[in-house]
């Protein structure tokens, strides 16, 4: 049924990508002063220019949110559900890594000296992830339960 609650646990994680997609990731600070501001898409830099350097960390919360959107309407298909969520949880991962890279080297148009303040939206996607996993545990034992029933049957 759609109203099991790790339905309502990947809506919850949908919903964090969507929110971190919005929010900015944190700010390039050099000699007290904002220089760059960093975003899921683009960096913000303080003359209001965008370097599109970041934009891989756009499409991998995309692909996340795509996938996790589809897997709520799957409820008939759990096994299937269940490998879609970790099909879920592998952009997030990724996404991680490459936010620890932009953040902590400056690539790009950022200025040399330059250090990174992280935003509370950060943590969204590691929220995000722990939902995802969640729903994947609530989807196994739903089908340990069907399994259950039918052998008793």
């Amino acid at each position: 049924m759609i109203q099991r609650i790790q339905s309502v646990y990947l809506l919850a994680a949908f919903i964090c990508c969507m929110v971190c997609l919005t929010s900015p990731l944190g700010t390039f600070v050099n000699e007290g002063l904002a220089e760059a501001r960093m975003y899921n898409l683009w960096i913000t830099l303080q003359n209001g220019a965008h370097d599109m350097l970041v934009a891989p960390l756009f499409c991998l919360l995309i692909l996340a949110a795509t996938v996790q959107i589809i897997t709520i309407f799957l409820f008939r298909r759990r096994p299937m559900q269940a490998r879609l969520c970790w099909l879920a949880a592998a952009p997030l991962v990724l996404w991680y890594l490459l936010w620890a890279a932009y953040s902590l080297s400056g690539w790009g148009s950022v200025p040399a000296g330059s250090t990174y303040r992280p935003a509370a939206s950060v943590a969204l996607p590691f929220v995000s992830l722990v939902l995802t996993v969640l729903a994947r545990r609530g989807i196994l034992r739903d089908e340990r339960l069907v399994k259950e029933a039918d052998r008793i049957r």
